[in-house]
């Protein structure tokens, strides 16, 4: 990796070297092997959120914990860059999960058709989603909504809480099921029920979907993406302004001016708005209704036997209403190998979201004297970590919010308007490291066919 030049010209650059911008640059590189390509990244590491930091032994995911592999997305760019032997598949009891209700762990599905669940009546309902005629409105529906008429309002209650939360933090009642869960939503349009969608649906060859990651955690992915890339990639390089000049944009930069003929923006929708401001004020607006919700993600390693709880399985989540404030909890050396020191345990613990924005404002002391009695109740947690580590994205996650389909499209016609330009990230087209790459490749062969 290399320092800027005070004055340069390229083809394309990529700002932002999270994974997206990460996968952009590679698509370019591979379509366009002559082209000169620069990726500018503000921070001293690339990946965004996909980030590992190694504390006393312990492996620890600062974002997301892997990638499932019912699309091939990031495995199959990370075989492209050199890295195909460090994937590793989750442990096989990452299958169990739990639910915290009640006052209580309980394995998932197993704790829905109890009185811990959805009780009798909510039970019952389940079955008659089949016969629930589709939804005639064509507008934003929200998830809650969705599952409310599908399902029966205890299945809503239960399930809307615990899937958005487990997926961006969000509310389910704000939230567009349609952005958010495009097949499940789709499957009503297709097969008139969830339930029939979830029997016919052909089962793919290699068998339900499985998490993986890789052996020294997430980050070895964009190391290895922004390694292949090689002089390309800039690291505490800021992009601070851009305008048109010409056929270019010019971007000034914390080490020089480039002027680029194509510009992928792979940035939050804050960074976004701010390069954008001056040229395209229309488009900086309508990026600014995009919301993101804070999160916190403590990871806590200990010996394992100062834990009640032996941490078999995956981990758990909360619903709504159940009095305690973490989100839920990833055990996440029961997950992958070498996460731990022999001996020990690391879990992490999710904080914050929709409901609770104070969590990403609190200090660490704060935050942890809350969290120990929860996780002393829950996990029989009989002595003090002895390693805490805090992650604290005070802007964190998007939330796809009712409208959100709508508002990507007027979006997407913005940026159309500004020739040389291009957005990806995980604010528009799906959040998850797998829909990442694969917006980012498609927007990275986008500009590279712009170039002709």
């Amino acid at each position: 990796m290399s320092e800027l030049d005070k004055e340069s010209e390229v083809d394309i650059l990529v700002v932002g070297a999270g994974v997206a911008g990460l996968a952009a640059a590679w698509e370019v590189r591979q379509r366009a092997p002559a082209a000169t390509l620069r990726i500018l990244e503000s921070g001293d590491r690339v990946g965004g959120a996909a980030t590992t930091d190694h504390v006393d032994g312990y492996v620890i995911e600062r974002g997301p914990n892997g990638v499932l592999s019912n699309v091939d997305h990031t495995l199959r760019l990370a075989k492209e860059v050199g890295i195909g032997e460090q994937i590793v598949p989750a442990d096989a009891a990452a299958k169990l999960r739990f639910l915290y209700k009640d006052g209580a762990l309980r394995p998932l599905p197993k704790a829905l058709p109890s009185r811990h669940g959805l009780g009798p009546f909510g039970f019952a309902r389940l079955f008659l989603e089949p016969f629930v005629r589709r939804r005639r409105d064509a507008g934003p529906e929200s998830v809650y909504s969705f599952l409310e008429r599908r399902f029966g309002g205890r299945a809503a209650e239960l399930l809307a809480g615990i899937g958005v939360a487990g997926v961006s933090g969000g509310d389910p009642d704000r939230t567009s099921m349609r952005a958010l869960f495009p097949k499940i939503a789709a499957a009503e349009d297709e097969y008139g029920s969830v339930i029939k969608w979830m029997a016919k649906r052909p089962k793919s060859p290699e068998g339900p979907a499985r998490l993986h990651s890789f052996l020294n955690g997430m980050q070895s992915l964009p190391d290895g993406v922004a390694e292949a890339l090689g002089e390309s990639v800039s690291l505490q390089t800021e992009a601070r302004s851009m305008r048109r000049s010409g056929g270019a944009w010019l971007v000034e930069t914390s080490s020089g001016t480039i002027a680029a003929r194509e510009v992928v923006l792979a940035t939050g929708t804050g960074v976004s708005r701010r390069l954008l401001h001056r040229d395209a004020p229309q488009l900086a607006a309508a990026l600014g209704e995009v919301l993101y919700s804070g999160m916190r993600v403590v990871s806590v390693g200990m010996p394992a036997d100062s834990l009640e709880n032996k941490l078999e399985g995956f981990g758990f989540l909360v619903p709504r209403g159940e009095g305690i404030r973490l989100l839920g909890c990833v055990w996440s050396s029961s997950l992958f190998p070498n996460r731990a020191p022999e001996g020990h345990v690391l879990f992490r613990v999710m904080i914050g979201g929709a409901f609770d924005p104070d969590a990403v404002l609190e200090s660490d002391k704060e935050i942890e004297a809350k969290l120990w009695p929860e996780l002393e109740e829950i996990l029989g947690m009989r002595e003090p970590p002895t390693m805490v580590h805090h992650s604290n994205w005070r802007v964190g996650i998007p939330q796809y919010e009712l409208g959100h389909l709508e508002r990507w499209e007027r979006i997407r016609g913005l940026v159309a308007a500004e020739p040389g330009l291009h957005l990806c990230g995980n604010a528009y087209d799906g959040a998850a490291v797998n829909e990442c790459i694969r917006f980012g490749r498609e927007v990275g062969a986008f500009a590279t066919a712009s170039l002709s």
